[in-house]
């Protein structure tokens, strides 16, 4: 699996002017995402082939528009 999101463009918070980030499984580790309860974009990353998990990156609240992929 993997993980996308997509971040405010230059235009706004629009989905269809956004930037969309990505982050495919392989050798880098497997991906996965958490929206916490403040509203919190979380991107987890789990290297070696352990379950143990680390943030790769983390948005704000009101720094994303929308995530897909798998769930943590």
């Amino acid at each position: 699996m993997s993980v996308q999101w997509v971040l405010p463009g230059s235009a706004g918070m629009s989905e269809a002017v956004g930037v969309e980030e990505r982050r495919p499984d392989g050798d880098e580790g497997r991906y996965s995402y958490e929206i916490h309860s403040s509203g919190a974009l979380i991107i987890w990353v789990a290297r070696g082939g352990g379950e143990a998990a680390e943030v790769d990156v983390a948005y704000g609240p009101g720094a994303w528009i929308k995530a897909s992929g798998t769930r943590r």
